[in-house]
């Protein structure tokens, strides 16, 4: 476990929390503004406005509790890795395109037997092994179309990861972009 004073875990909170700070603002704004509804209806005894801003910090608090703890988590452990982290190569294993893509017919229906316009959505994705210390570890990361066209099962691609917990790794998406464009020129 790597040891980090109060002051360097507060660090890498903040810094992490730079991915998701609109969030939390849009939720802080959502509860103050609830906060204010229930003043006015408790003050001039209007029951729909002290319901309303009920409703408004109820949906702002789950939100908030629901997507930011795993959003934390991940972004934390992205600043951990990339303060304490390791630098390593990892063997590509597998590619794997996620297909999301789906019929918009409320914009782009003729009719209503017309399917619509089909919206592609493609995730790209690269499966890689590493080695630490005599062990294999396994990951995956989402990359770019040219990235995941241009690279093969077996290339190598540079990762970073944590010592004292390998199965946290990430694709250094710059040097793996300079990577790929080396291969394309």
């Amino acid at each position: 476990m790597i040891r980090q004073t109060l002051s360097e875990k507060i660090k890498l909170l903040i810094e992490s929390s730079k991915a998701y700070r609109g969030i939390l603002y849009i939720g802080f704004l959502f509860i103050t503004l609830g906060t204010l509804l229930i003043y006015i209806g408790l003050r001039f005894d209007i029951i729909f406005l002290i319901v309303f801003g009920g409703i408004f910090i109820s949906v702002a608090l789950f939100f908030l509790i629901y997507t930011i703890p795993s959003s934390m988590i991940h972004y934390y452990e992205k600043a951990l890795v990339k303060k304490h982290g390791k630098y390593t190569t990892a063997t590509i294993l597998d590619k794997e395109i996620i297909d999301n893509s789906y019929y918009d017919k409320n914009t782009y229906a003729v009719d209503s037997m017309s399917k619509g316009k089909r919206i592609e959505e493609l995730n790209y994705v690269l499966k890689y092994t590493f080695e630490y210390q005599s062990k294999e570890y396994k990951n995956s990361a989402f990359v770019q179309k040219n990235e995941f066209e241009t690279l093969n099962v077996g290339d190598k691609i540079p990762i970073r990861f944590l010592k004292t917990d390998p199965n946290t790794s990430f694709v250094r998406k710059i040097k793996l972009k300079n990577l790929t464009d080396s291969i394309i020129n």
